[in-house]
């Protein structure tokens, strides 16, 4: 049993010794922000587990939201060896008998390391994996705020990565989607010079046309995220955890995603190559976090005035 992926509210774990030979084609999520019993830990967990059936993947479709089961597990000394140092407040070496269980979710694992995939990139919005053989290339993407609201005034990735001083961010990840018509899609944008040598052409080709497609995954979240920020109170208006409304949470919620885009390079008998995409990280966020949003807000207008209105990597609004 073992942690194979970490991010500031979930971490994903490993188990050893499944009964099928592919023991990493499924990982185990739980939830690492702070509750104060095991009661509270799995009730949170019960209840995201149904807003996302409920409001997520009717909203996405199924094709698009990875699948995740909620799954009942017997506390062992393993698990708390490892859930531990994150739920200190329930789980400690004698506070919690084994035969209590705590709720996760089961997930496919959308890398798995049998696979022996390289990473040939990494920053905070985009890694590219490719295996030994160049025919499965995974690109594990974080689009973010792919709509950009007329009253927000600047491009909310690009001053975001400028205040985090994000400096070998070199791509606008909004303008993959086409969101204006004098502005084309250009998917050689994404990679460093290096990327590009590793990558066969047949999949800069397949990827290029995939993005040109109406029916991508990054337009599919555009216009959701466009028609919701239409519709939902705006985020300065708020004043209380009452205000957010679930419209407003489903938004914030589409603008943290991640995006694995998966291409499997198919033989010559088939009807082409495969791509494939899935959404994860559709977890419900707590109704407080309504004042870290606008302090971001407030900061980012400040990192825009600052920027002299040089507000994208464009160079223009997208």
């Amino acid at each position: 049993m073992e942690i194979i992926g970490k991010g500031n509210a979930n971490i994903l774990i490993r188990f050893p010794n499944e009964n099928d030979d592919k023991n990493d084609e499924y990982l185990y999520r739980f939830c690492i922000r702070p509750f104060q019993s095991l009661e509270s830990y799995n009730s949170y967990t019960m209840t995201n587990h149904e807003f996302i059936k409920r409001e997520l993947v009717p909203l996405l479709g199924e094709e698009y939201v990875c699948s995740l089961e909620l799954v009942s597990l017997p506390i062992c000394d393993d698990l708390k060896r490892i859930l531990g140092p994150y739920c200190k407040s329930f789980i400690t070496k004698n506070m919690i008998p084994a035969s209590d269980s705590i709720m996760g979710l089961k997930v496919l694992n959308l890398k798995p390391s049998r696979l022996s995939m390289d990473i040939l990139q990494e920053d905070h919005q985009l890694k590219v994996y490719v295996d030994a053989t160049g025919d499965k290339i995974v690109l594990e993407v974080k689009p973010k705020w792919l709509y950009n609201p007329d009253t927000l005034g600047f491009c909310r990735n690009c001053v975001h990565n400028s205040f985090k001083k994000r400096e070998n961010i070199k791509y606008c990840m909004a303008s993959m989607v086409k969101a204006r018509t004098h502005h084309q899609v250009n998917i050689m944008d994404l990679f460093h010079e290096n990327t590009v040598k590793c990558l066969p052409e047949i999949f800069i080709d397949d990827l290029n046309n995939y993005f040109q497609n109406d029916d991508n995954v990054l337009k599919r979240l555009y216009y959701l995220q466009r028609n919701l920020s239409d519709k939902t109170v705006s985020i300065e208006k708020i004043n209380s955890d009452d205000d957010v409304t679930t419209g407003l949470m489903i938004l914030m919620i589409l603008r943290d995603v991640t995006v694995f885009i998966s291409w499997d390079k198919q033989d010559g008998d088939t009807d082409g190559n495969h791509i494939s995409s899935h959404i994860i990280d559709l977890d419900l966020k707590p109704r407080s976090k309504w004042k870290h949003w606008q302090e971001t807000e407030r900061l980012l207008s400040k990192q825009s005035n600052n920027n002299n209105n040089n507000n994208c990597i464009l160079h223009s609004n997208v």
